[in-house]
């Protein structure tokens, strides 16, 4: 007030008065005479009562926000957004909308709601209970009172749930109309003229009679009939085929009765046979006393008749066939040498066994009971058993074992036959035998050529022990001289065609057998050696002093040659010699088209560093016989033993096949003869 006071005197001095406040008032001056309006709205600081706001001056609204806006001195006064505050004289929280005021927050005894139709009394107000239909008061201050009784049923709307409506209100009675008619808060229930509908659970159409509901409409589920006598078989109602299942299908209060649509027929059955007289017959769904399920009885009167009977020999038709014990009678076989196996060749039709006769048939021998299907196999190469197969034959080769007295000496190998000679090969070679299992150094027989063709089989003697065994001796002689007179051969002739074949008794004779078969099927060639006399009978190569093994290069250069020399003659026949064989194993010499029995080291990769007897070999060098490097081990034979000295090289090397072929049949040790038996074996 004093700011306004001081800005007046000012005014007054100057003798003049500006009343627009939109002129700046010029009153207020700085020391250099202008005007002071800091704020920038049109007022000095003169009039403007506080020049640092440009909201407020002499001329802002008055808005309520705690400042005096206006510059009047009054904060929130007449502001222009303030509020309407109804006075509340009796304090219900409800306003006298006749008596207002306005202001920015409400003034004591004022609320800012109006609509108290009496603010004299606070039980007047909007939303008040009016709970009592005879007290006339506007409680709640809506125009109407709670005893009204608009529709004039003699019920106030308090009353009623529908004032609008006569036929609505306690003592109404409930119709099916969709209205609460007796206002119990439910419309339509207890309808006097609802109807009664029962629950259909099984969905066939009619209803359960146990589950009776008054409505006024019919609902889901819900029929107008209880006719159903199950509710929960839909195929069980009234309208159902009454069927032979146990059960009251059409709910007429029986249970599969005879009328039943799936009743089956019975027919009668006098004779109690299981089967019924197609004449009588009746339907029921279980099967009746004296009765059948089929009609297939053609006599009634005879239990051991029906059709499909099995026919017997009774004199009664049994399978209704029109005919009488036909196809009954068993075929009987004649058995003439009574083992109780017959032929089929002859048979005789009967209801039982006629004497002469035997039930199963079979017999490969009818004039011999040893012959039957029930016999005990034999071991001879006859079909004891009658199944057309020699007995015991394990192999199929038709000859029986040979361990129960038959030829086949190996009846697992269907390959082994016995020859038409009666010897039986294990097979062609000693190794052959070997591979079959046989291990033990013995005397077996082998077929070199093969079953049924070429030379019979030959006994030899295998050794399976030696070098791993599988050796076949092909031929041996005897130490039949007894000084190293040059008269005497060292040892004797192979013979070919002479002598015994004796392999297990070979201190008899010398002999040889045809090895031709023998030699195409090895790859090995040994020679097995004795001296000083000593006779070798039997036994594998280890029974002997020395042997000596070769690979065969080639098994056509292997030869067994008969020829002899003696002197200065060349024979076959040489008195005390006879025919010999020599066996020589060929090699190649110089690459040239000549063969020697010499040269055996150099084809056949020989070791001449395995051991020999001590003083063995040829110490002559003339001619081709020097083999002081190794052992002299050539052939078996017969030969002078001075004849190597002086000879030359056409002795040595000699063209396949010719007589001018000199070899040597003994060991020379330091030029002095020896003598024993020797072997040749092949593998």
């Amino acid at each position: 007030m004093r700011r306004l006071a001081l800005a007046a005197l000012l005014l007054s001095a100057a003798g003049c008065r500006n009343t627009d406040k939109d002129v700046i008032n010029e009153t207020a001056v700085d020391a250099s005479g202008v005007v002071v309006d800091e704020d920038g709205d049109g007022f000095g600081a003169g009039v403007d009562c506080d020049d640092t706001s440009a909201a407020i001056n002499p001329n802002a609204p008055e808005v309520c926000n705690g400042l005096d806006d206006d510059c009047d001195g009054q904060v929130d006064v007449d502001a222009t957004d303030a509020a309407t505050w109804y006075v509340d004289t009796d304090g219900d929280g409800w306003g006298n909308p006749l008596i207002s005021e306005a202001a920015c927050e409400a003034p004591a005894g004022y609320v800012a709601d109006a609509g108290d139709c009496d603010d004299g009394d606070n039980q007047y107000y909007p939303g008040a209970p009016e709970d009592d239909c005879t007290d006339p008061n506007d409680y709640n201050c809506d125009g109407s009172v709670g005893y009204a009784d608009a529709d004039g049923d003699g019920y106030p709307a308090c009353e009623e749930c529908d004032d609008t409506n006569r036929s609505v209100n306690p003592s109404a009675t409930e119709v099916c109309d969709g209205l609460d008619n007796d206002c119990d808060g439910e419309a339509d229930v207890g309808a006097v003229d609802a109807q009664t509908f029962y629950q259909d659970t099984d969905g066939d159409g009619f209803g359960d009679p146990t589950t009776a509901t008054e409505a006024c409409e019919q609902t889901t589920g819900y029929v107008a009939n209880a006719d159903d006598c199950d509710d929960a078989v839909s195929t069980v109602n009234p309208d159902a085929d009454e069927l032979c299942n146990t059960l009251d299908d059409d709910c007429d209060g029986d249970t599969d009765e005879d009328d039943a649509v799936d009743a089956p027929t019975w027919y009668v059955d006098a004779d109690g046979d299981g089967y019924g007289n197609a004449r009588y017959s009746q339907a029921a769904c279980a099967q009746p006393a004296g009765y059948a399920d089929n009609a297939d009885d053609c006599d009634d009167g005879e239990p051991l008749a029906w059709t499909g009977a099995a026919e017997s020999c009774d004199e009664v038709d049994n399978d209704c066939d029109s005919s009488t014990d036909e196809g009954v009678t068993g075929t009987y076989y004649l058995d003439d040498d009574g083992d109780g196996y017959g032929v089929s060749s002859t048979t005789t039709a009967a209801c039982s066994l006629p004497s002469g006769y035997a039930a199963t048939d079979g017999d490969c021998d009818d004039t011999d009971s040893a012959y039957n299907p029930g016999a005990t196999p034999g071991c001879d190469g006859e079909d004891y058993d009658c199944d057309g197969l020699v007995d015991n034959d394990g192999d199929g080769d038709g000859y029986a074992d040979i361990t129960c007295g038959g030829t086949d000496c190996d009846d697992t190998d269907a390959s082994i036959l016995p020859e038409s000679n009666g010897g039986c090969a294990i097979g062609a070679t000693c190794l052959d035998v070997l591979a079959a299992g046989f291990t033990t150094d013995d005397v077996y027989t082998i077929d070199p050529d093969g079953y049924g063709t070429g030379d019979d089989p030959v006994d030899v003697y295998c050794d399976m022990t030696t070098d791993g065994g599988g050796w076949t001796l092909v031929g041996y002689s005897y130490a039949g001289a007894t000084s190293n007179s040059s008269s005497n051969h060292n040892m004797r002739s192979l013979r070919c065609g002479g002598g015994t074949w004796a392999p297990d008794n070979r201190g008899q004779d010398s002999a040889t057998i045809d090895a031709t078969e023998i030699v195409t099927q090895s790859t090995e060639i040994a020679f097995s050696m004795e001296e000083n006399g000593v006779a070798v009978t039997t036994g594998p190569m280890s029974d002997y002093a020395y042997a000596w093994k070769f690979t065969i290069p080639d098994p056509s250069r292997v030869h067994f040659r008969e020829h002899s020399y003696r002197g200065s003659n060349w024979s076959t026949s040489n008195t005390g010699v006879g025919p010999c064989t020599q066996v020589t194993v060929e090699g190649i010499v110089n690459d040239t088209n000549t063969y020697s029995m010499y040269t055996l080291r150099n084809v056949l990769g020989v070791s001449w560093t395995d051991s020999f007897p001590t003083g063995y070999g040829v110490a002559n060098t003339s001619s081709c016989v020097n083999h002081s490097g190794g052992p002299f081990i050539t052939s078996i034979h017969s030969g002078h033993g001075n004849y190597a000295y002086g000879t030359t090289v056409t002795e040595c090397d000699v063209v396949d096949g010719s007589l001018t072929y000199v070899h040597r049949g003994n060991y020379y040790p330091n030029q002095t003869y020896t003598y024993g038996s020797a072997a040749i074996w092949l593998r």
